[in-house]
């Protein structure tokens, strides 16, 4: 009878297949199969607070970068674009002295629906520059 092919020398029972049903589901060192690493979560943390790119880090340990992410949890900043601190208060003064929404986002780089969601959420949909 042929032996699994895992190596643990058990025999397949003439199914045709490379392993017994039920048995070792993954190998060692197959997808999935790899074990964080302490010293390299720790090595990409370090990288990460000196300000080394997510990618750099990904590319030294051999990983995806959204590894890279979820080894530094909470320490990495949330994917996509970074919010740009424009106060409600200057939406609200430009909308008033009569900008349009998308004046608005031009000078504080915002997208103009931003401008708009913003305003509106500042006067409860009551836009009287309309």
């Amino acid at each position: 009878m042929p032996e699994c092919a895992c190596g643990c020398g058990e025999p397949t029972r003439g199914t045709g297949r490379r392993f017994r049903p039920g048995h070792h589901m993954r190998l060692p060192g197959a997808a999935g199969g790899r074990r964080r690493d302490p010293a390299a979560v720790d090595a990409a943390r370090r990288a990460y607070a000196a300000g080394t790119p997510i990618a750099a880090i990904a590319a030294r340990h051999g990983v995806h970068p959204v590894t890279v992410q979820r080894w530094l949890g909470s320490q990495a900043r949330p994917r996509g674009r970074r919010k740009l601190p424009v106060p409600d208060a200057e939406i609200a003064e430009l909308r008033a002295a009569g900008l349009s929404y998308a004046q608005i986002a031009a000078r504080t780089g915002m997208s103009r629906s931003g401008v708009r969601k913003r305003y509106t959420a500042l006067t409860c949909g009551l836009d009287t520059n309309l």
